[in-house]
């Protein structure tokens, strides 16, 4: 065990804010969902380890209870994808504590392949662990929270579609329909729910996913992992922003966020930590222009997102969606890039602002496609007039911003 200092205390966050919540995390024996628990455990939590490998769950409860010297986390072996195991779950944990506060849906597997080639079975057990499972689980705790108006549901997802990964991926996007749907049908309660995405984290489960994934790209693991080398974040630093974005569920709620963004609102600077190394110079002129562009598109964006969250249910739904299928990310996950970008050039970290993948021609391609649809839905003059003003301004920032991140990048 080491000796350093749990990464959630360097937080904002205080260290028993959540003192006596019950937290049950599915997959919670290794990982992401190990370093979850344990970062709860500091905030006060009770921790439920719900995992299938007995050898796993029993050493990670063993270790979060002597690392917190008290007795905090209990294991429980759990298969998400049988209904009566974790029907057992559910009533050991509520006979036991009598309430569950908290539950996050981090077990996972890894198949992997074209889909001509994952067997039928895979997918069947793929979508019994990352949807039925999750589903199941919320309809037991659920009835309880509403009554208590009191709780958390978190998703975990992934990057998203991806070739040779549909097997996985198509259920982890359902899970993040399944907490949009919480969210929408939760409005104006305090049982909150939320998508989390930990981001690319060097994980046993990652690794073997890997080992599967890199021939079919004709590359070696290595290869595969340099790519994204630049984007990875530790496993405790994926963990401890599931915890702080639990901790700060009442504003991210109804959000698909990042592990990075989470800690970085409970005041942990992962950009701060070191810089990426780079040959590339920028100059005192590049920095500023890059600097003011961004502050400008990340400005019209979140305004765009206020008028949103004004609209009705389902149009601020389907406004949602919409940005997503054009932008080519959800508008979180564009706000959190964009507030990369702004703090390394602040912080003067060249290799930050040039590691940067967001597909900002995809955000030009959105505000085109929103000029369009005002052309269609504004039938008052003047309205669309300004509305067209508006988002042409938007475009040409966003124009600039693809431009000179396209001229640092092969500069």
């Amino acid at each position: 065990m080491s000796s350093k200092p749990i990464l959630i205390s360097k937080s904002r966050l205080e260290r028993h804010s959540l003192t006596g919540k019950v937290a049950v995390i599915t997959g919670a024996g290794q990982g992401i969902g190990f370093e979850a628990a344990r970062a709860l455990a500091w905030l006060g939590c009770y921790i439920i380890i719900a995992e299938i490998d007995p050898e796993y769950g029993g050493a990670a409860s063993t270790q979060i209870n002597k690392e917190m010297e008290r007795h905090c986390a209990y294991f429980y072996e759990v298969d998400i994808s049988s209904e009566q195991s974790v029907q057992n779950l559910v009533n050991d944990v509520q006979r036991r504590f009598n309430k569950i506060d908290i539950l996050v849906n981090n077990a996972a597997i890894t198949p992997m392949g074209p889909l001509s080639e994952v067997k039928l079975e895979e997918w069947d057990r793929s979508y019994r662990v990352h949807l039925r499972g999750p589903v199941l689980l919320t309809k037991l705790v659920l009835p309880d929270m509403m009554e208590r108006n009191s709780g958390v549901l978190v998703s975990v997802s992934s990057s998203g579609a991806a070739p040779y990964m549909g097997a996985y991926e198509i259920f982890k996007m359902a899970q993040r329909e399944l907490a949009n749907t919480l969210s929408a049908e939760l409005e104006g309660t305090s049982v909150y729910a939320f998508t989390i995405g930990p981001g690319l984290v060097k994980t046993t489960g990652a690794l073997k996913a890997i080992e599967k994934l890199a021939p079919y790209y004709g590359k070696t693991v290595e290869e595969f992992m340099k790519m994204s080398e630049n984007q990875m974040i530790s496993v405790e630093e994926a963990g401890a922003g599931f915890a702080a974005a639990i901790a700060l569920a009442d504003r991210f709620n109804g959000q698909e966020i990042g592990s990075v963004q989470a800690l970085f609102a409970a005041g942990i600077n992962l950009l701060e930590k070191d810089r990426i190394k780079t040959t590339k110079e920028i100059s005192k002129e590049q920095r500023m222009e890059i600097l003011s562009t961004t502050v400008t598109v990340k400005k019209k964006l979140e305004e765009q997102q206020k008028g949103w969250n004004e609209r009705n249910l389902f149009e601020k739904m389907w406004v949602y969606r919409d940005f997503t299928k054009h932008a080519g990310m959800t508008v979180e996950k564009w706000l959190d890039e964009l507030r990369k970008v702004e703090l390394y050039c602040e912080q003067e970290n060249w290799g930050g602002v040039t590691s940067s993948r967001a597909p900002f021609h995809k955000l030009v391609y959105y505000i085109n496609h929103l000029q369009e649809l005002s052309k269609n839905y504004l039938k008052e003059e003047e309205e669309l007039k300004t509305s067209l003003a508006y988002l042409e301004d938007w475009k040409k920032s966003a124009e600039k911003l693809e431009g000179l991140m396209k001229e640092i990048v092969n500069q």
